[in-house]
């Protein structure tokens, strides 16, 4: 472990036992309720959307993790997509028809 590690668990434990669970990133996103959530999903999604992404929110339930909560589960909502394909074009290739142009002549 580095001096970062250190100081980082240290800024943890002290935020524990001080009771300031907002400066605790993972004990604050776990509060947060479903709308909050939902919010930052649809903020995630309109961004995506710009990059030619399907995308969509869905309400669904995230698992918190292992260690202390095994199976404890929070309601939430979540955003995913796929890349859309480009509208299909038609496209002359100069170079297709030389080819073949050029087949014709042989």
């Amino acid at each position: 472990m580095d001096k970062l590690t250190y100081a980082a668990l240290e800024a943890t434990l002290l935020a524990y036992l001080k009771q300031e669970y907002e400066a605790i990133p993972i004990v604050r996103m776990m509060q947060q309720s479903k709308d909050q959530i939902g919010l930052r999903a649809r903020t995630i999604a309109r961004g995506l959307a710009a990059s030619n992404l399907k995308v969509e929110v869905i309400d669904g339930e995230s698992v918190v993790g292992g260690g202390a909560a095994p199976s404890a589960v929070v309601a939430d909502q979540s955003s995913g997509g796929r890349r859309q394909r480009p509208p299909r074009r038609r496209v002359a290739c100069a170079s297709a028809k030389r080819g073949s142009a050029h087949r014709r002549s042989r």
